[in-house]
C-alpha cells in the first residue's frame, strides 16, 4: 500500500511556506521561515509505471 507524502504548494504559494505548513501538520514542529536554507533540487524518474519523460522534482 502506498501512502501519499505531502502535498503540492498552495496556489501562489512558495516552497518555504509549504515546508513550514507540512512539517507543522505532520510532526507538530514549528519551523522559523527565516532559518530555512535551500540545499538543492533533486530530479528522478518516479516509480509506479509513469511514462517516459515524467520527472519527479524535490526542492
Amino acid at each position: 500500500m502506498r501512502l501519499p507524502v505531502g502535498r503540492q504548494r498552495e496556489p501562489g504559494g512558495v516552497d518555504a511556506g509549504a515546508l513550514v505548513r507540512e512539517i507543522r501538520e505532520e510532526v507538530a514542529v514549528a519551523l522559523v521561515p527565516d532559518m530555512i536554507v535551500h540545499l538543492g533540487t533533486w530530479e528522478a524518474h518516479p516509480d509506479g509505471g509513469h511514462p517516459d519523460g515524467v520527472t519527479a522534482r524535490m526542492t
